[in-house]
């Protein structure tokens, strides 16, 4: 059932009747205030490819234009006619609906919604021909985008524009003439870079020039386009932003924001792999990005959280994947995978943070080049982890393998000769994630060997390959079956592979764009951080229980800046306890953070050497109450923080670098002084995030550690089917089949429960989803 939820301060019941976040039915909403209507589908049809809300308000002279439009065809046309509602004037508040065959205009100041203005599309009239697939309004000036061009319909010049590659015509009739099939007159010679427009988006650049005829200031228009976005300048210029990449020739959504305009790329038709690309002002001349190392798995050479974003840069969201959209706001987008939400300057690598939100978990935000997000789960299912490889240590012989070619000695197994293989089965429970990791000397370089990991009937599999490196790797996969088949192999005769401590358990996933899984030992614990709460805290840390890391080389910082942050609960009475600790078996290269009786809260680091530099600071944190614990190296000095509070700080500019240094979570490095109390929310970044940040991270993830708050999409599903994010409420709302998840930050506050299928506009406090 289509929906209208909310309404506008100036309308009846007030936001402050409704609360904070009021939802109803649409037909009981609309009953409430009078309406007569039997179902909310003779309002917004089923057929709707695109809503949108106008609130003539936000127009530069606050909606006063519609009462200078005595003079239009359409103000003096024949009312109350199946193209023409009962009122002259132009609507308060609009919601335009976009169908494959019609614009409709609906009356927001009346109870009943009824349709104000129609727009027929057939080839010849003014709004053109084509498939409808996008609307929005300002400043009098309404644009659509359809499979053959965009419109622009100018209400107060009471004319229409059509642009088409190329080239710009002009409608031969008035708006009271827009359903005659009179056609247009080319006007110019210049126009967008391709005829299928995908998404629009309209705003007003501060010193814009003022419209002679109609006395506003010129809005500036962007069309995204099957062949890159074009962007139609208030001075009366286009310029095209295209890619050099045949495959992601198209752009799916186009928003402003602070001057600038974002980009989704991807492929012609498909919106599978798609990127996004910044621009923090509108170039001035047509301009071609580079996207040539977008690989065939759609991973970007800079995905978002791993490099700077900004002019020059492109990052992948978790949310890409093949769902298209086109309500894709500047501060969230979504897929089949999920919602992204973003925060910051997106230019500057160390002032961003990015946040995942799916059904199943919500990373809190990952600020700058993050290298890890974990512990950010919802599911309160304790994870016991077993290792699942018998004999990968090779201590004595080769029990537990099938072996061709390789022989063991001094406690590995070595190869030699080309088509080499060891191969075990091992259980596993089809869905769920695991951390295999593996020591490998490679002697060559043609990348013909690695462990290779399929199920049982080689329909699936994933692959690990190591060239000319020795050395701890590891990775994570999914296991497809109820027994998968592990592979040690050698595909070279060019030099010696020997292998040694394979390993197989359950991952805690590392949520971030690097995927670098954790394996669990023992049994952890996990139970929510507050009654009813969504995210779940892990506890129950020991010598035998705890989580481990393989070596990750992304966490090998050098002198170079970094931040780690992780929320915490202690029940400590005596001794220490740690939060994490990433160091070699000697204790060397560490960089750990452990708490203390008396409210103590230790940072603490040494170099390769064992050189120690920490600081220690009393009375910091009391029993029983969650604490955002946050370390930050900014050019050599570490300072630290507790809930956005800054501790102190201590001179550190030793490398940190350590080739064999795994990271222990929940116990130090040799596994002692396990954490008593309970952990989530850790995040390591190859970037120090701003104090401004800090507090900002701070303040949005402490809703989350309340009683009974919501951390995730409602819901089983992830695909994303639309986005709305209204600036005056600072309300993001996402759509999925479930119903729609509506968030204050990273907190959903509320939600519906009926599917959304294709579009949802929010502006004031009203909603309107389709």
């Amino acid at each position: 059932m289509s929906k209208l939820i909310g309404t506008n301060p100036n309308q009846v019941p007030s936001n402050a009747d409704l609360g904070s976040a009021a939802f109803m039915d649409a037909k009981d909403f609309l009953t409430s205030r009078g309406s007569s209507l039997s179902a909310i589908d003779t309002i917004i049809p089923k057929t709707a490819v695109d809503v949108f809300i106008y609130d003539t308000s936000k127009d530069s002279d606050g909606g006063a234009w519609r009462k200078r439009t005595q003079h239009t065809s359409w103000y003096n046309e024949r009312l109350n006619t199946t193209t023409r509602g009962s009122r002259k004037d132009f609507p308060a508040v609009a919601v335009i609906v976009s169908e494959t065959t019609q614009v409709t205009i609906y009356d927001g100041d009346h109870p009943d919604m009824p349709m104000w203005m129609v727009f027929n599309i057939l080839s010849g009239n003014m709004a053109g021909g084509g498939n409808q697939l996008a609307v929005t309004m300002l400043n009098g000036i309404l644009v659509t985008g359809a499979s053959g061009y965009a419109m622009q319909i100018e209400f107060i010049s009471d004319r229409g524009v059509d642009w088409f590659t190329n080239q710009k015509y002009l409608y031969k009739g008035n708006i009271e003439q827009r359903n005659d099939t009179l056609a247009f007159n080319l006007i110019e010679s210049y126009g967008i870079v391709n005829n299928v427009v995908n998404d629009v988006a309209m705003t007003v650049l501060p010193n814009a020039p003022i419209d002679a005829a109609t006395g506003l200031p010129v809005p500036t228009i962007a069309v995204a386009t099957s062949g890159g976005t074009s962007v139609i300048r208030d001075d009366g210029s286009v310029v095209d932003i295209t890619t050099n990449n045949a495959s992601y020739t198209s752009t799916h959504s186009v928003k402003f924001k602070d001057g600038g305009v974002y980009n989704q790329f991807g492929q012609a038709g498909n919106g599978a792999y798609s990127y996004y690309y910044i621009f923090n002002t509108i170039p001035a001349a047509d301009t071609q990005i580079s996207l040539n190392n977008l690989t065939a798995t759609g991973q970007a050479p800079d995905a978002f959280g791993t490099a700077n974003v900004g002019v020059g840069n492109t990052f992948d969201l978790i949310g890409g994947g093949s769902t298209v959209l086109r309500e894709i706001e500047p501060v969230a987008a979504g897929g089949d995978r999920g919602l992204t939400m973003l925060s910051g300057n997106l230019g500057v690598r160390s002032q961003n943070e990015v946040a995942f939100v799916t059904s199943t978990y919500n990373t809190g935000w990952m600020p700058g080049d993050i290298k890890l997000a974990t512990l950010s789960d919802t599911s309160a299912a304790d994870v016991t982890g077993t290792e699942l490889v018998t004999n990968g240590t090779f201590d004595s012989d080769t029990s537990g393998w099938s072996v061709s070619g390789f022989s063991q000695s001094s406690g590995v197994i070595t190869s030699s000769t080309s088509t080499s293989q060891a191969d075990q089965t091992i259980t596993t429970t089809s869905g769920e994630t695991y951390v295999v990791s593996f020591d490998i000397t490679a002697n060559h370089a043609d990348g013909q060997n690695g462990v290779y990991i399929r199920n049982s009937d080689s329909s699936s599999h994933v692959d690990f390959r190591v060239s000319d490196q020795t050395g701890s790797f590891s990775g994570t996969f999914q296991a497809t079956g109820s027994s998968m088949v592990i592979r040690l192999y050698n595909g070279s005769s060019a030099g010696t592979v020997s292998y040694d401590n394979i390993s197989v358990r359950i991952a805690e996933e590392d949520r971030s764009v690097n995927g670098n899984g954790l394996q669990v030992f023992g049994t952890v614990k996990k139970t929510p951080v507050a009654a009813g709460a969504d995210l779940v805290s892990y506890s129950g840390f020991s010598a035998s229980n705890y989580i481990h890391q393989p070596h990750n080389d992304d966490l090998s910082f050098g002198v170079g800046d970094y931040s780690v942050m992780c929320w915490f609960n202690s029940s400590l009475t005596t001794g220490a306890g740690y939060l994490f600790d990433r160091g070699d078996s000697a204790g060397h290269s560490r960089i750990a953070a452990y708490l203390q009786t008396g409210g103590n809260v230790v940072t603490y680091t040494t170099n390769s050497a064992g050189t120690v530099a920490y600081a220690a600071y009393a009375n910091s944190y009391i029993n029983s109450a969650w604490y955002l614990y946050t370390a930050v190296r900014r050019s050599a000095v570490i300072y630290t923080y507790v809930n956005g509070r800054l501790l102190g700080s201590f001179y550190q500019n030793q490398s940190l670098n350590n080739d064999d240094a795994p990271l222990s979570v929940g116990t130090r490095y040799n596994k002692v002084e396990g954490f008593v109390g309970s952990l989530a929310l850790m995040r390591w970044s190859a970037t120090a995030p701003s104090e401004e940040q800090i507090k900002k991270i701070y303040d949005d993830e402490k809703a989350l550690f309340q009683e009974n708050a919501k951390a995730t999409l409602y819901g089983t599903s992830n695909a994303i089917t639309a986005l709305a994010y209204d600036n005056d409420t600072k309300l993001l709302h996402a759509g999925t089949s479930a119903g729609r998840s509506v968030f204050q930050g990273l907190r959903r506050i509320d939600n519906t429960t009926d599917a959304v299928g294709t579009a949802i506009s929010a502006v004031n406090g009203m909603v309107v989803e389709e």
